[in-house]
């Protein structure tokens, strides 16, 4: 029987800023169209509010009315409120190991490609640190710009030989958000994400997103949510056939945006390990 191995490669400098750049280029086609929309959306919610917003602007006591709506409400600098989440019991190992048909690879912190990106108005704040794979962002809009912060944690690794593995990330997450609206309607949403990039071949193989939350108030309006989980109860096992000497990133990642008038989301990740299955050839 062959006996196959998979290797963490080694990420110097270089090889981190071309790698990631790939991954940020690639989120940022993913999620702009959608950003298109919203921005779209928000511009002609702000011109239909225009006219009423004249005439409160003309009544002193409407336009302080108007003004205490949105007093208070939500900042998109303070960070909403972290609800817990139980750790696995998996515990990390810090290394690879060979592996044949059949066998388990764990592969555990620290983790070579912490990964954070942020567009818009840049309200708010990201961060990933690979040392413990904690990644997350809050985010924030008011007066109708817009803002979109993404966090993940990547994993650059290589095979000796051809090999179909199933790849799962165990990793837990948390957020909140919130959306308020006078006027200029508000909206946010947010989401996790497993994407494969074959670093030396075709580029993006696998690219699975699972929305978390989805929002938007019409004017007038206060809405709030929040829950937490387990990214591998969302998003089934990976499968890939790896190339020998092909480097494969697998990156686990979040990203939340938000628009309009006054709204908010946060989220804490932490990827604990990235489980790698070979399968039967």
């Amino acid at each position: 029987m062959k006996h196959t191995v998979i290797d963490r490669v080694s990420v110097d400098t270089a090889t981190a800023e071309a790698v990631t750049g790939k991954f940020t280029n690639h989120v940022h086609k993913a999620m702009g169209e959608m950003l298109n929309v919203r921005l779209r959306q928000a511009e002609l919610a702000r011109k239909a509010a225009e006219p009423v917003l004249g005439l409160i602007k003309t009544d002193v006591e409407a336009f302080r009315a108007f003004q205490e709506f949105g007093n208070g409400r939500i900042s998109p600098d303070v960070p909403l409120r972290k609800a817990p989440v139980a750790r696995l019991s998996a515990t990390a190992a810090p290394s690879l190991t060979a592996i044949g048909p059949g066998g388990l690879t764990i592969i555990g912190p620290p983790f070579d490609l912490p990964w954070t990106d942020a567009r818009g108005n840049l309200h708010g704040s990201r961060y990933a640190d690979g040392s413990t794979g904690s990644f997350g962002f809050n985010t924030g809009s008011v007066t109708g710009d817009w803002s979109s912060q993404s966090a993940g944690m990547g994993v650059l690794i290589t095979a000796s030989t051809p090999v179909n593995v199933q790849i799962t990330p165990d990793a837990s997450f948390d957020y909140a958000w919130a959306d308020t609206a006078a006027l200029v309607t508000s909206h946010t949403s947010g989401l996790v994400g497993v994407l494969i990039q074959d670093v030396d071949g075709t580029g993006s193989i696998e690219d699975i997103r699972q929305n978390l939350w989805s929002d938007g108030t019409g004017w007038f309006e206060s809405h709030d949510g929040g829950g937490n989980g387990f990214v591998q109860n969302l998003i089934s096992a990976v499968n890939l056939s790896m190339i020998p000497g092909h480097r494969y990133a697998i990156w686990t990642w979040a990203w939340g945006e938000s628009d309009g008038n006054l709204a908010s989301c946060r989220l804490d990740g932490r990827l604990f390990v990235l489980a790698v299955s070979a399968l039967p050839s």
